[in-house]
């Protein structure tokens, strides 16, 4: 991937209001952390959740402000039927899927990229901390499903 097409990927923290960008920091990795499974997307990933109260609330706050700060994104919620999964998926444009999974598996990395402002340090800082072993062991798992 050349530096043109990583950099079509990169986050801006700042689109998202100052008033909300700690709060959606914060429950980023409350999200990803109650992840049941993850899927192979041909253009990016699904992660699959439990369908209990709040659940779907919380998936669609973070749709609402994730595509502020990262519209090269697809962002979909889907509930199976009777009471089933709910799947989020994340999926995007050529790179996207190769770019997600980078930054998924070395968040240190990835966060690197992410414009933010000088305050947003030590919430970006323990959002790493908090999601990246999730995101590593779900990544992984998804690599070894079979396509």
């Amino acid at each position: 991937m050349n530096q043109n097409e990583e950099r079509a990927f990169v986050c801006d923290l700042t689109a998202i209001p100052a008033e909300v960008r700690e709060q959606h920091l914060a429950a980023a990795p409350k999200i990803f952390q109650a992840a049941q499974d993850v899927q192979d997307l041909p253009n990016g990933y699904a992660f699959r959740f439990q369908n209990e109260p709040g659940r779907f609330k919380s998936l669609a706050n973070f749709i609402e402000y994730e595509q502020l700060c990262c519209p090269f994104e697809g962002l979909a919620v889907e509930i199976e039927p009777d009471g089933g999964a709910i799947w989020l998926r994340m999926t995007g444009s050529e790179g996207y899927k190769e770019a997600l999974r980078a930054g998924l598996l070395d968040m240190r990395g990835a966060a690197d990229n992410i414009q933010r402002a000088p305050a947003d340090d030590d919430m970006l800082e323990t959002f790493v901390d908090q999601v990246a072993p999730t995101m590593a062991a779900l990544m992984e798992r998804a690599a070894a499903q079979p396509n």
